[in-house]
């Protein structure tokens, strides 16, 4: 296993985020987290994150759930809302095994599989323009969807939403994950930037200034 991961330094410029691998057994946990608004003391997601990730595993269950129990769990340490922490928080989780994928995601932080070589299957953004019609009427009347069709929908913490839990089989003999947040997708369609984000992130040399990018190859 590798992991490649290129994180903007924490300067201001760019959101604090977190993120973290767990290995357990055949199967591969990463996870990351981005406070998009810079609400939370200095470390706060980072040990969040952790913080989460440790209960969630103590709590028992298979790896399969991991991404969607820690979803939850790290959704209720941010409705606590205590002192120093984000109000909310986007999130994308991932469990890697032989034969199986299992991701969820809140936000726009983008999950990508690559199968010997080829992008096969990607997360969808959670925002504006990729809700239901209906949804968008109800909750913001007449708005102009394509005006603010990369406004956010979905995050931990603080959300009308849930987060989206997915299944992939995995088919290829090798395979990686992809992790990127919205600085650097810019939501563009995954078929025409995930190539670029792939290499990106193996690539030599200092990290992006701003940006989450990783990537774990099996």
């Amino acid at each position: 296993m590798r992991l490649f991961q290129r994180v903007g330094a924490n300067d201001g410029r760019s959101p604090p985020r977190g993120v973290l691998l767990v290995m357990d057994g055949e199967w591969t946990l990463l996870a990351a987290a981005e406070d998009a608004m810079s609400a939370g003391a200095p470390g706060a997601v980072r040990r969040l994150l952790a913080e989460a990730a440790a209960e969630c595993l103590a709590g028992g269950g298979g790896p399969a759930g991991w991404p969607s129990r820690l979803a939850d769990r790290l959704g209720e340490r941010l409705r606590r809302k205590a002192a120093g922490e984000p109000a909310w928080v986007f999130f994308a989780a991932v469990a890697v095994s032989a034969a199986e994928v299992h991701a969820c995601t809140a936000g726009d932080l983008r999950v990508h599989l690559v199968e010997d070589g080829r992008l096969t299957r990607w997360t969808r953004d959670h925002v504006l323009a990729n809700e239901s019609p209906e949804w968008v009427r109800r909750t913001y009347g007449g708005v102009d969807v394509q005006h603010h069709r990369t406004m956010a929908t979905r995050a931990l913490g603080q959300s009308g939403l849930p987060p989206e839990p997915v299944t992939w089989l995995a088919a290829g003999s090798a395979r990686s994950v992809l992790v990127c947040s919205s600085d650097l997708h810019r939501h563009r369609a995954p078929e025409s930037c995930a190539a670029e984000l792939f290499a990106a992130a193996a690539a030599p040399g200092a990290p992006e200034d701003t940006g989450l990018l990783v990537r774990m190859d099996r």
